[in-house]
């Protein structure tokens, strides 16, 4: 920097000596102003030519005082602080995405407001050493357009790899460029699996109610004669009304987000249509075809706009990797992926409210018995019998028959219990084998978690349906 100062000030004296060779000039540092005096004449015109130079810190200049005529370039040192609190986790839904937040910058080092702000800058890597704005990956205002907000709390990265820890930095920038020191380093694991739409179809998952963690051979229970009367069902509060829903088609959608009190987004979009494009060629093996399911170029805008934004309140904020899930396990359960006014409205019904009930009746829009039926037996194949029989807790009672909507529809928590379904998770990862729909052992490593659409809605079943007696979770 002394160097640049030195090359500075005798450019600025070569331009003021050839015009008056007795101009001597100075370096001054004024304490507690806001530049730094390069150099000072008695009386003499400059021309005024500003001589400048940009350091980190800030861009610092010259000022002049001359008889008759005054010439300044001065540059604020009070580069912002730094963001505050910074922490990053992995959030609720969307494949592959970090949430990271902080305390928004208010004030500059030399504690004046900050009144400049031009973005907030996250920088990550999958190394600490490398989370910085030299050697990390830059996710700004162009990714989110929010962080160009000085008030702006938080932002979600995406597009990371699923299952991979990955360090971030988080830097304040102000219109005149300077930066300021870097936040903490923190850590966070970018969410897999069951988060997002997409993989293989298919049928159900692993068993979560009879599957042992490490026997090598267990005996298998002979599997009783079911009783011809299966018990009643405990009675269940009325479900609200599932709102009128009309098809997310491109024409519709400006009427859609003004619904929604959204504003059009192309990154969602283009995620919708990477997420869209993943579900469809994931059911190629629907109907035997081995080809992606045939959809019209309508239905295909109608899911993109769905995965999207959804098509009400609570279907936008389960996440677009939910919304994803969510047309799969339709397509599951159903055999075709969503089309009508009636599909969407049981979308819709497939979201668990914060409640803890469907946000909708599934059952008055469009019932799946075949699939009921088949989880049903299911059911009675693992347990030795029909829910609820020999059950005295009606709290365990009404549990088993709500896993067993949720193993049949996929339903999605709105209001998610993460420590619950980490737990879950790390008791899935433990297990030496899992079995599929039709009871088949199916051997995986130690170590690996859900991956099918049916594995994720076991543990769903798990945790939202009937914690108390699920062995993953007790």
């Amino acid at each position: 920097m002394s160097e640049q100062l030195r090359g500075l000030g005798q450019k600025a004296a070569d331009r003021l000596q050839s015009k008056n060779p007795s101009i001597r000039h100075r370096w001054q540092l004024l304490v507690g102003a806001a530049f730094i005096a390069v150099f000072t004449v008695a009386s003499f015109s400059v021309d005024r030519a500003v001589f400048a130079l940009n350091q980190v810190a800030g861009s610092y200049g010259f000022r002049s005082n001359v008889e008759g005529t005054y010439a300044s370039a001065t540059s604020s040192d009070n580069i912002p602080n730094a963001p505050a609190n910074f922490s990053c986790s992995t959030p609720g839904s969307g494949t592959g995405n970090v949430s990271c937040g902080w305390t928004a910058v208010s004030q500059t080092v030399s504690s004046t407001n900050y009144d400049n702000h031009s973005t907030y800058e996250v920088y990550y890597a999958s190394s600490s050493a490398n989370a910085t704005r030299s050697a990390g990956t830059l996710w700004g205002s162009s990714s989110d357009s929010g962080l160009s907000t000085r008030t702006t709390t938080s932002t979600t990265i995406r597009g990371l790899t699923a299952g991979q820890t990955y360090y971030f930095t988080v830097y304040a920038k102000d219109s005149n460029e300077n930066y300021s020191a870097a936040s903490s380093t923190v850590s966070a694991v970018a969410l897999s699996g069951g988060g997002g739409g997409g993989g293989g179809g298919g049928g159900g998952g692993g068993s979560i109610y009879a599957t042992p963690a490490t026997p090598a051979t267990p005996a298998t229970p002979a599997t009783p004669a079911v009783p011809g009367v299966t018990p009643a069902v405990p009675a269940t509060p009325a479900t609200p009304a599932t709102p009128a829903i009309r098809i997310p088609s491109a024409t519709q959608l400006p009427e859609l987000l003004n619904r929604l009190g959204l504003t059009r987004s192309a990154e969602e979009e283009r995620r919708a249509t990477s997420l869209v494009q993943r579900v469809v060629s994931g059911l190629a093996n629907v109907g035997g075809t081995g080809r992606p399911a045939a959809i019209t170029a309508d239905q295909r805008s109608a899911l993109q706009n769905f995965v999207a934004y959804g098509v009400t309140g609570e279907t936008n904020r389960i996440g677009s990797g939910e919304r994803a899930s969510v047309i799969e396990n339709f397509a599951r359960v159903f055999g075709e992926l969503p089309k009508t006014d009636t599909d969407f409205q049981a979308a819709h019904a497939m979201v668990i409210c914060e409640d803890g009930r469907p946000c909708g009746d599934i059952k008055q829009i469009r019932r799946a018995e075949f699939a009921e039926s088949d989880f049903l037996a299911e059911f009675q194949r693992l347990n030795g019998r029909a829910p609820c029989k020999g059950i005295v807790d009606e709290d365990i009672c009404s549990g088993e028959w709500r896993a067993l909507e949720i193993l049949t529809y996929g339903y999605k928590p709105l209001k998610r219990n993460l420590s619950l379904e980490r737990k879950a998770i790390l008791a899935f990862k433990k297990m030496k084998y899992i079995e599929d729909f039709k009871g088949k052992r199916e051997v995986k490593l130690a170590g690996k978690g859900p991956t099918t659409i049916g594995q994720w809605n076991a543990i769903r079943a798990c945790v939202y349906g009937n914690p108390r007696t699920c062995p993953l979770v007790k």
